[in-house]
């Protein structure tokens, strides 16, 4: 159980560290765009990736900390000396996987908008 718990419990401070991250440098684009007076269309392709993230990082954070919940209720209905089960690991140690492979699939994805887009500019 413990070693569950410290898995989520890393992936949590992980994904809030990343969300901070994340907040920080949409605050930052939106104050220098502001400060110097750029058109915002400038930085859309960046804003929309952050943005992008953003929510990526929130559902995240979100899901692991209701998985924590959920491990919280599962602690108080059964024994303390029962042992972690392999099937519960397996769980984990799967939604570890699904999560880092829908953040790669995301960041492609924006990577591939963003350079598309780039790309039509250049043409012009």
């Amino acid at each position: 159980m413990n070693n569950q718990r410290e898995i989520l419990e890393d992936q949590l401070e992980s994904y809030e560290a990343q969300l901070r991250a994340v907040e920080s440098f949409i605050r930052e684009l939106n104050d220098t765009t502001a400060k110097v007076g750029a058109d915002r269309s400038q930085f859309a392709d960046d804003l929309f990736e952050a943005e992008h993230n953003l929510k990526y990082y929130q559902d995240a954070s979100e899901r692991v900390r209701k998985e924590l919940a959920d491990l919280d209720k599962k602690k108080e209905t059964r024994k303390e000396d029962e042992p972690v089960s392999n099937q519960a690991l397996r769980e984990c140690i799967g939604a570890l996987l699904v999560s880092s492979v829908s953040f790669a699939a995301g960041m492609l994805v924006g990577s591939k908008l963003r350079s598309k887009s780039g790309s039509e500019e250049t043409r012009e």
